[in-house]
């Protein structure tokens, strides 16, 4: 949320992706980790300085304030006031897992921001879905965290925080079955989430047999990684989480004319291309976010080549 791009657009486009991944079990689904590993090593980190400054606090208010005092382990009440504490201010930037009240609670919580990110994400999709009255309770919040649509919930007897613009970023990994369940669904390939989506199927029934090789991911490349996402998670998630000013706004990034041009000539481009589709499936949203999806991924290049942005 820390950072957007002006388009030709009132409102700016902001960076947070749905990405899908299908692969049969087996075929190295779980390398993702690898890649998430910032985001958790930041997490935690995040988490700990926290946890550390809260029972500082809570440590401070013993009465005498020796070094005896300060130093006694926690008592009952004391452990239960840090964890309500650290339940309303303990920052999440990733889960994988989630009910539609626990991710409307996380979101409040983080400036109504989140990612999800789960290699193994076939029940995260059963749970998006649903069943029984809950039916597409999931869907429906993690559709909206897409482009910052307000979200309610009045059907719990439990309060559920509103959300007045949740942004939430994704990358599942699940099996060709689980995927063709999910995009299959009447309702899922009707009501325009099947576009928001970048999606990379497998097709080949023939698994390539394991080389004797060791798969050996370039160190340099490993670096640059952690160090660019650890960057833009101090300057663009972690800022904008810990804002208190009302004027505080996310770092706009502007297109170049050129850019500019050819991101409206796509628009258009994709326009275009769902006339020529069937009637049939035309009112499925196969088309409507692809060209929005390219500037996000375009938003996304450009605010981490930019040492200075």
């Amino acid at each position: 949320r820390g950072v957007v791009l002006e388009t030709s657009h009132a409102e700016p486009t902001y960076p947070n992706l749905f990405i899908y991944i299908a692969a049969n079990p087996g075929m190295g689904k779980g390398v993702g980790k690898r890649l998430f590993k910032p985001l958790e090593i930041f997490q935690n980190e995040k988490q700990k300085e926290i946890r550390d400054s809260v029972a500082e606090d809570i440590r401070n208010e013993r009465k005498g304030g020796s070094d005896e005092s300060l130093a006694e382990p926690f008592s009952t009440t004391e452990s239960k006031k840090l964890r309500e504490i650290l339940a309303q201010e303990e920052p999440r930037l990733i889960t994988t897992e989630f009910t539609p009240e626990g991710l409307a609670m996380e979101l409040s919580k983080n400036q109504q921001f989140l990612s999800i990110l789960n290699t193994d994400a076939a029940s995260t999709i059963s749970n998006m879905i649903g069943k029984g009255r809950n039916t597409f309770m999931g869907h429906n919040l993690f559709r909206n965290a897409y482009s910052g649509d307000a979200y309610s919930e009045s059907n719990k007897v439990a309060a559920s925080p509103a959300l007045n613009d949740p942004r939430v970023s994704a990358v599942l990994a699940t099996t060709p079955n689980a995927m063709n369940s999910f995009f299959g669904n009447p309702v899922i390939s009707e009501d325009g989430m099947l576009s928001r989506f970048l999606i990379a199927p497998f097709y080949d029934e023939e698994e390539p047999d394991m080389p004797y090789e060791k798969a050996v991911l370039n160190e340099i490349i490993d670096r640059k990684w952690v160090t660019k996402i650890s960057q833009n998670l101090d300057r663009h998630w972690w800022t904008f989480r810990n804002t208190e000013s009302k004027d505080w706004y996310p770092f706009v990034m502007q297109m170049e004319e050129n850019a500019r041009c050819l991101y409206v000539d796509f628009v258009n481009e994709v326009k275009s291309f769902k006339k020529s589709l069937p009637s049939r499936l035309k009112g499925k949203g196969l088309t409507e976010r692809v060209a929005e999806n390219a500037g996000r991924i375009a938003l996304n290049f450009g605010h981490s080549v930019d040492r200075d942005k």
